[in-house]
């Protein structure tokens, strides 16, 4: 807690005891936020280190699962890239302007 030892402007004694009054009023609440806040943090550390420990067991089925999602994309695009190459496009009920050009 800060020591008030000199004011610079001439203030009422009451005046400055409001005000270390307020101060400390204000460093209360404080203080009580803080420790509101620090209990959050706690329980989002102990969620943080739950959810680490789980990936960490799952990291085999989350490695597969990318691998099949990037297997998944490569065929989608040769797929698609081959049937751009060879001018095929959609069937014409499933296009929007009719049948495509000859």
């Amino acid at each position: 807690m800060g020591k008030l030892t000199r004011t610079t402007a001439p203030k009422g004694r009451e005046h400055v005891a409001t005000e270390l009054a307020e101060a400390l009023a204000k460093e209360q609440r404080l203080r009580q936020e803080l420790d509101r806040q620090s209990d959050l943090v706690e329980a989002a550390d102990t969620a943080l280190r739950a959810d680490a420990k789980a990936r960490a067991e799952k990291q085999a089925v989350i490695a597969a699962g990318q691998k099949a999602e990037q297997k998944l994309l490569l065929a989608l695009r040769s797929r698609l890239s081959g049937v751009i190459s060879r001018r095929r496009l959609l069937p014409a009920p499933s296009s929007v302007y009719g049948p495509p050009p000859p």
